[in-house]
């Protein structure tokens, strides 16, 4: 044994094994409970919440207990299979069988079997196991744990081979002829989910041992229990802190144990102190910390790379069921370095560190060589409650997951021609996840098969977003083009009237304008020609801008010339304004226009054309929106001083920012810059794009045409998207939101609004519903559509050839009037109503079919023959025959109701009979009756044994043997119901009472100690044989005339 597991009392994470049952404390006075039921039924399944010890408790208290003799005295010989599902659980139980039962460790043996099972089942399982008991006298105890696996594995993988395991573990336990023995453990909170498979819960009920809460003296037995067995002992204040520490944690013993640990640990490793004291406690975080800060120092320890490695990896040994319950996920480490694209010696050195004996995190636990196809799994589902990160780690595998399923569900649907590309925001949202997660096929395949056109539908969506924006900045690129146009128009025309002014200071000026403005009327027209062909044609534009600028540079070239040709005139004397001797002018010329411009030293306000004594000035021009610009200008006697064009540069403007949420992204043209509430200063004057964002919200986006010295304020509420995920049952039928472009795929983002949703599936009622989301809610909407009723199918045969036509559901006036001949008092016309259809049995049963179930004929009748029917029957008789044919035949029979059997009768009809009106012409005298029913005045037969009927008056045929005939001789009512009046009379489910009432569906049950027959019968007058005649018989009663038709449906 290793020393450091000799010297160290407690097992930490993991589960205690067999040869530590000596470790084991707290939980013995539970295994001769758990004993008494394996013994009784041979199957236990041990139920606990996650962290109450049922793996250690079988393992460590059971199973020594069975080794030891406990359960069979003469048989303590064992094989203890121990296996969990995983993601194949056939071939786990192969594998375990052969290696614990036939020490068989050869792959190809264990694969052999493992399709043996899947061909053959529990015979596969029996035979191979025959040829071990045939050999000893030993017995096999099969333990599956982590037996919640199976759900998790029945729902991604195959419900089929989760179903085949499930039978094959309950009926190992119930093969009397093999001592095997079954206990499987399973988390509490997946007892919701042993309704998936065929009698299971039936078998939990039966032997389920929920495993109670320790007890505060039973936690101090597992404390101080192995530091006892290590001849040590554990301080009465460190056991007080333990106790109070994990009193209310639901990981209590795993968390306990793992605390104890690492304190022993610390003890012998500082080896400061006799014993271990709170000191070394509380140096390894407590019961709270200890197991989180392990395990993060670990992580911690390893290099950048190899940190993301080892994430990667415990994010594919973990998983969120669809219920958002943390479960563990086995893996082979051959799949972990395919998951990872890390090599196996490098996988397998960062799994070491997590599985060393002072740590014990993963599993197989250390000592054990790992192979490509070892199994990788996580010790206890406490680590990932109480390690953070791991925890953190868990919920961002399932949002990745469900992301990915999205993405991978969208994309068939747009296989299928039924959806789109991805828009913004699921497209960003979709981009944003492939750059952080970077998926990769291998682990891609544990959600979805559909890795390679999910990808490359992701990014078909993408170059289609890019497409769609080249196209947005051609369009604002023709756009810019046409701004160009007007600006130069603009300019141009700016020009000719400046020019104009100052040629009206003399006509010859003006002249030199007015061909000026010529020129420039010719450029703008040409110009303006050039924007109608860039609208036209844009493969044109560039031609067309060439030509705009030509004609620029023409309208320059004027420009220039006239410039000069003012000069000129300027040199000459204003005759009109005549400057001093020694004066001379200024003009200055700014942009923006609307400057204020001063002269140092004069208090005269500027003016165009001020007059300035000759001389050196300085002038200011300001804006309250631009920077100050100072210059200096030389003024000569006699001359005009011309500053052209000042440009002052212009004052940074602001841009004020405030959204709702605060932490939304702020991007200004497609730069972020920040979180929420912002100022941004600085900001050159033009067109800035702003957009706020955040995941889950719908975005905005402005655009703001930013001046000198603006402050512009954005003040917004990003409105959240509501989610909707709609669970339908069942779960491949079509789902589409009418009233809106995007195709629905589960969890999708939608703006708070109003929707109009279908739900169809053929042979199904489609769902049609308007529903209201509002703003963030996360809407999970379960939808069951119910099934077209399908008309049954009007006959049925059972296997021992009773016919049965089906009877629909319908209202009828039961009773008859009081006019009716024959009429009883006790038959009283009411309303009934009958809610469910029924099959009811064409004829009345046979003697044939009678003694096909029970072996014998009671009839008097016997000579009639088997196509007769069976007579001389009780009530009890008839529900003794009903039971045996119901196992027989696996279906379910009865007798109908009295209400039923009217209602059948009269196959829609309200008369006497279901042919019409009753006519009675003496006793036993009835021409209406004669081609219906065998009467008393018709039931002549020449068989031996019949009842002498020469003293019945009025028959309506003379004869002196009377009794049954055979049945379906006569004619049929409307339904296909033969015999419903006379033969025999046949007994009802009710008990008699005499007056009935409107009902539905009505039974009646009282203590009259009578039951109910109806229909006449070979020996009843006319009077008797009508659709309403009613009449009793004790339960017990048997009588040549007494006998039953049934009605039947197809299973409980």
């Amino acid at each position: 044994m290793n020393p450091h597991e000799f010297d160290n009392p407690y097992v930490g994470l993991r589960p205690f094994e067999s040869h530590e049952s000596l470790l084991f404390y707290g939980r013995r006075q539970q295994i001769p409970e758990l004993l008494q039921k394996l013994y009784d039924t041979r199957f236990l399944a041990v139920v606990g919440s996650s962290g109450s010890g049922k793996s250690s408790l079988i393992r460590a208290g059971l199973i020594p207990h069975l080794k030891a003799g406990f359960l069979v005295a003469d048989r303590d010989k064992w094989r203890i299979v121990v296996m969990k599902p995983g993601n194949r659980p056939l071939y786990h139980l192969a594998e375990a069988i052969n290696l614990t039962v036939f020490n068989t460790p050869d792959p190809k043996e264990h694969k052999r079997f493992y399709e043996h099972i899947q061909t053959a089942g529990i015979r596969a399982v029996i035979e191979r196991l025959f040829l071990f008991f045939h050999e000893t006298d030993a017995n096999i105890l099969i333990l599956v744990d982590q037996f919640e696996e199976i759900f998790r594995f029945a729902h991604t993988n195959s419900q089929d081979e989760a179903a085949d395991f499930v039978s094959i573990i309950l009926s190992l336990s119930q093969t009397k002829d093999l001592p095997v023995y079954t206990v499987m453990t399973m988390r509490s909170d997946f007892i919701g989910d042993c309704d998936t498979f065929h009698l299971l819960p039936e078998a939990m009920n039966q032997s389920q041992y929920l495993v109670p809460k320790m007890t505060r003296e039973q936690r101090r037995q597992a404390i101080e229990g192995p530091a006892a067995v290590r001849g040590k002992s554990i301080p009465e204040p460190l056991v007080q802190k333990l106790l109070n520490d994990s009193s209310s944690n639901p990981d209590q013993l795993p968390v306990l144990q793992h605390a104890l640990m690492r304190t022993w640990d610390m003890w012998q490793s500082k080896n400061d102190s006799p014993l271990p004291d709170i000191n070394h406690y509380e140096s390894i975080g407590g019961v709270s910390a200890a197991l989180s800060q392990h395990a993060d120092e670990i992580y911690f320890s390893l290099n950048k790379q190899d940190q993301l490695i080892a994430e990667m990896l415990f994010k594919a040994l973990t998983t969120q069921d669809d219920e958002g319950r943390g479960i563990r996920r086995n893996t082979l480490l051959q799949d972990l370095c395919e998951i990872t694209g890390a090599s196996f010696e490098k996988v397998v050195s960062i799994l070491d560190q997590f599985r060393t004996p002072s740590c014990s995190f993963l599993v197989p636990a250390s000592g054990v060589d790992l192979k490509p196809d070892s199994e990788i799994d996580i010790s206890h589902e406490s680590l990932m409650r109480v390690w953070q990160r791991l925890d953190d780690w868990v919920l961002q595998e399932a949002e990745s997951a469900k992301r990915y399923l999205r993405l991978a569900e969208t994309a068939e649907l747009y296989k299928k021609e039924e959806a789109d590309f991805l828009t913004d925001p699921e497209l960003k949202i979709a981009e944003t996840w492939q750059e952080e997660n970077k998926p990769n096929k291998f682990w891609a395949l544990r959600y979805h098969p559909g890795f390679d056109l999910s990808m490359q539908f992701l990014n078909d969506s993408i170059e289609s977003r890019k497409a769609e924006m080249i196209l947005a900045r051609k369009n604002a690129r023709n756009k810019n083009i046409f701004r160009f146009v007007i600006i130069a128009m603009i300019v141009l025309l700016g020009l000719s009237i400046f020019t104009a002014v100052q040629y009206q200071k003399v006509s010859k000026a003006r002249e030199v304008a007015e061909r000026a403005l010529k020129n420039e009327a010719k450029a703008r027209k040409i110009a303006e020609e050039a924007l109608i062909n860039v609208e036209k044609e844009r493969q044109e534009a560039n031609r067309q801008r060439n030509i705009a600028l030509e004609q620029k540079n023409i309208a320059e070239t004027q420009r220039n010339k006239v410039k000069k040709q003012l000069d000129e005139i300027l040199q000459l004397k204003d005759t009109l304004n005549p400057l001093a001797a020694k004066q001379g002018r200024l003009y200055v010329k700014t942009i923006p226009d609307d400057a204020t411009i001063t002269i140092d030293t004069i208090k005269q306000s500027y003016s165009d054309g001020i007059k300035l004594d000759a001389g050196t000035y300085t002038i200011r021009i300001t804006h309250k929106d631009y920077v100050q610009k100072k210059l200096k200008v030389n003024i000569k006697a006699g001359k005009e001083k011309q500053v052209s064009a000042v440009k002052l540069k212009p004052l940074p403007g602001k841009i004020s920012i405030s959204v709702i949420p605060y932490d939304a992204v702020v991007f200004l043209n497609a730069v972020k810059k920040g979180k929420g509430k912002l100022l941004l200063k600085d900001l050159k004057p033009g067109s800035y794009n702003v957009k706020l964002e955040k995941e889950g919200y719908e975005p905005v986006e402005k655009e703001i045409i930013l001046g000198p010295n603006q402050t512009s304020t954005i003040s917004e509420r990003l409105i959240k998207y509501a989610r909707l995920t709609i669970l339908p049952k069942p779960a491949d039928a079509s789902i589409k939101i009418m009233n809106i472009r995007p195709v629905y795929t589960p969890g999708m983002y939608l703006l708070p609004g109003d929707y109009d949703i279908v739900i169809s599936k053929k042979e199904f009622v489609s769902f049609k519903e308007k529903i209201k989301l509002d703003e963030g809610v996360d809407k999970k909407m379960p939808v069951e559509l119910k099934p077209i009723q399908k008309d049954p199918e009007k006959y049925l045969t059972n296997k021992f050839g009773m016919k049965f036509v089906f009877i629909k559901p319908g209202e009828f006036v039961m009773g008859s009037p009081k006019n009716e001949p024959g009429r009883g008092s006790d038959e009283v016309q009411h309303t009934v109503k009958l809610t469910r259809g029924f099959y009811m049995q064409t004829t009345e049963v046979t003697q044939g079919q009678w003694e096909a179930i029970m072996g014998s004929n009671p009839s008097e009748f016997k000579g009639c023959g088997k196509d007769c029917p069976v007579e001389n029957v009780s009530w009890n008789d008839a529900k003794d025959y009903i039971k045996k044919l119901s196992a027989k035949d696996g279906g379910t029979y009865r007798l109908p109701t009295e209400a039923e059997w009217e209602y059948a009768a009269r196959a829609g009809t309200k008369t006497a009979l279901y042919t019409g009106d009753i006519n009675i012409i003496g006793d036993n005298n009835s021409p209406s009756l004669d081609p219906i029913a065998w009467y008393g005045g018709n039931s002549c037969v020449n068989y031996k044994g019949g009842a002498d009927c020469s003293g019945w008056p009025s028959k309506q045929y003379k004869c002196s043997s009377c009794g049954t005939n055979p049945v379906a001789q006569k004619i049929p009512n409307s339904w296909g119901l033969h015999d419903m009046i006379g033969n025999v009379w046949e007994w009802c489910e009710d008990s008699y009472t005499k007056t009935l009432v409107n009902d539905v569906d009505p039974l009646i049950n009282n203590d009259s100690g009578l039951r109910v027959i109806r229909g006449g019968s070979w020996s009843n007058d006319a009077g008797n044989c009508r659709s309403a005649d009613r009449s009793r018989g004790g339960p017990g009663d048997r009588s040549n005339v007494l006998g039953l038709r049934l009605v039947f449906s197809r299973g409980q």
